[in-house]
């Protein structure tokens, strides 16, 4: 038999995939997958028995929870570190909505990010989305961008995400911040602009802003806002982020807007842009009105 090498398009499917595994070890790690790919959250069972996180780092714990008991809001607390000292204030908090599908299988990288920028300070926390339909064209619903098979949208959810946290542990109002990006974006800008929110600052990558679809923005003031995004995005363009810098400024908010190469996707020193986000958000961080 004559061994014929793959196409170059073959090869492309090859590393691909390969690509995909290294990008997401936690699918790995996960337990009783069966093929099926992510379960509907509207059967009981599929929500009762979700794949297992991988928890491979000792001095950094998780959390995998429900918030008030109802399996569809998901959410998994990364920290604080073992051994971290509780700090006077309260932890600061950084609340993650990932972009793409926003499900559980981005619980790597989001560990990846508490682990590589933010201080023994911090508590991180993943919100998982929910799948309310197949192919749902709204990751993240809110009462502006809506999908109407959910029963609930992204800010219930994340109230009542921040409401049992900060139940279960002290938090430092000063330092409540999103980190957000693509499909997660939109949301974000939502929790920051809504009435009463303990949001005060925001970090947003490779997103899209549309006014016409958020609170109104004179809420923006005084509030901190690291938009990350690459001039060469053509799934999301560069200009919606610096129409989203002048918008937000002409109302008052502390707005940095840094470009990197690439396009769409997290490309460059991903950390250090997250670390100088992290550091403009904590200076202009103040108590949030209410």
């Amino acid at each position: 038999m004559t061994y014929a090498p793959p196409s170059a398009d073959g090869m492309r499917r090859i590393l691909s995939a390969w690509i995909v595994l290294l990008l997401a070890p936690g699918a790995l790690a996960q337990k009783d997958g069966g093929g099926k790919g992510r379960a509907d959250p509207g059967s009981t069972e599929a929500e009762s028995k979700p794949a297992a996180l991988a928890d491979d780092d000792p001095d950094l714990p998780i959390k995998d929870l429900r918030a008030g008991g109802d399996a569809r809001k998901r959410y998994v607390v990364v920290g604080p570190k073992k051994g971290a000292k509780p700090p006077r204030h309260g932890w600061k908090s950084l609340f993650v909505l990932p972009g793409g599908t926003g499900d559980a299988a981005f619980h790597p990288f989001v560990k990846n990010i508490a682990r590589q920028v933010f201080s023994d300070e911090y508590v991180v926390v993943q919100l998982v989305s929910v799948r309310w339909i197949e192919n749902q064209p709204v990751i993240w619903p809110t009462a502006h961008v809506k999908q109407k098979e959910a029963t609930f949208g992204t800010e219930e959810f994340f109230l009542d995400v921040h409401k049992e946290v900060a139940k279960s542990i002290k938090l430092d109002p000063r330092c409540c911040f999103t980190l957000s990006w693509s499909s997660g974006g939109p949301a974000a800008y939502v929790l920051a602009l809504m009435d009463r929110t303990p949001i005060t600052g925001s970090y947003v990558a490779q997103s899209v802003f549309f006014p016409d679809r958020l609170p109104p923005l004179r809420a923006a003031k005084g509030k901190a806002f690291f938009l990350d995004h690459s001039p060469e995005d053509e799934k999301c363009r560069f200009a919606l982020a610096e129409q989203a810098r002048d918008a937000l400024k002409k109302e008052g908010a502390h707005v940095e807007l840094v470009a990197y190469d690439g396009g769409h996707g997290w490309h460059g020193a991903i950390w250090d842009r997250m670390k100088k986000g992290r550091a403009h958000l904590e200076k202009h961080a103040v108590k949030p009105a209410r």
